[in-house]
Order: C-alpha cells, then sequence, then structure tokens
C-alpha cells in the first residue's frame, strides 16, 4: 500500500521537484543554525559523515 503522504517519485519531474524541496529545507536549517562550519557539522553528527561530505550534503553537489 502506497502512502499518500509521501511524493509520487515515480516521474524524473517528481524526483528533481522532490530533491529540489530536500535542497531548499537543508539549506534552510543550514542558514537557521547560523551556517556551522562543515566540521562542526560532522562533529554534531557524531563524525558519521566527513566534513567533506557534510559540505556536499548541503550544497546538494554529488560525492564521488
Amino acid at each position: 500500500m502506497l502512502d499518500p503522504t509521501m511524493p509520487d517519485t515515480s516521474s524524473p519531474a517528481s524526483t528533481q521537484d522532490a530533491l529540489a524541496t530536500l535542497r531548499d529545507r537543508l539549506q534552510e536549517l543550514y542558514r537557521h543554525r547560523g551556517k556551522p562550519s562543515y566540521r562542526k557539522l560532522a562533529d554534531l553528527a557524531n563524525n558519521a559523515v566527513s566534513h567533506t561530505t557534510a559540505h556536499a550534503v548541503i550544497r546538494c553537489q554529488k560525492c564521488g
């Protein structure tokens, strides 16, 4: 059974919309927290991600 609250990501356009929404929200949260350093974000994540990965995620850049 599909969850009606989840966006339909079956088409490339809806996937792009979902990614754009995620990017916008991540950047909004980042700014709201005072734009901490990427090393600080990695520390806050208990080093589950590196500072370079934190940077790529916030900037929505492709890693690797």
